[in-house]
């Protein structure tokens, strides 16, 4: 009976081990949902700018109980802002969700009526250790008023992670460490 239940316990390692990218991905999915209904127990912010190029924004740090955290860095330069929300588990990244919104001048845009086009992508990064399983895409191109909820209307699409999904996995860990604007830029490379 010990050796039968010993057997169960390393099958069920042996398959949470090799578990395949949709279930790492459900199960990331649940790891989201605990810590947006979570309220969190510290929060910090820095403000940056940086002098090389148009580039400022904060960063917000949150501690959830469990070990759980979130870095939130919401940016923006000419004609974009940029919104990246960090999920990390005991230190571990799990989850990256990019928001970039542009806009550039229609081309029936006139100094008395200006008018702008829109446009909003979503990408979700999800990570197991070091690697990026999976990333999801959407993006739609519209009036202001309009483009979230046009992108909220259309379905993700499965896409390879690229040199993004390293990008942001690098930039979560120096993000994690920052303790000042200083730190905030270096991670992206600007100063």
């Amino acid at each position: 009976m010990k050796g039968c239940l010993t057997f169960l316990v390393v099958l069920g390692l042996a398959a949470t081990a090799f578990a395949g990218p949709d279930e790492r991905v459900a199960e990331i999915r649940k790891w989201y949902d605990t810590v947006q209904k979570s309220k969190a127990a510290t929060e910090r912010k820095i403000a940056f700018e940086a002098e090389s190029e148009p580039m400022s924004g904060d960063l917000t740090v949150r501690d959830f109980d469990g070990g759980w955290q979130t870095l939130v860095v919401s940016y923006g330069g000419e004609h974009v802002g940029i919104d990246e929300q960090y999920y990390f588990k005991d230190g571990a990244l799990f989850f990256v969700y990019v928001v970039t919104s542009y806009w550039r001048f229609h081309p029936d845009s006139t100094d008395e009526k200006p008018k702008t086009v829109d446009t909003r992508t979503e990408d979700r990064y999800y990570f197991d250790g070091k690697t990026c399983v999976r990333r999801l895409t959407r993006s739609a191109t519209d009036d202001a008023e309009k483009v979230p909820a046009v992108v909220a209307k259309l379905e993700q699409k499965r896409i390879e992670p690229g040199k993004e999904g390293e990008t942001h996995r690098e930039r979560a860990g120096k993000l994690l460490g920052a303790k000042a604007a200083a730190d905030v830029l270096a991670a992206f490379g600007v100063k």
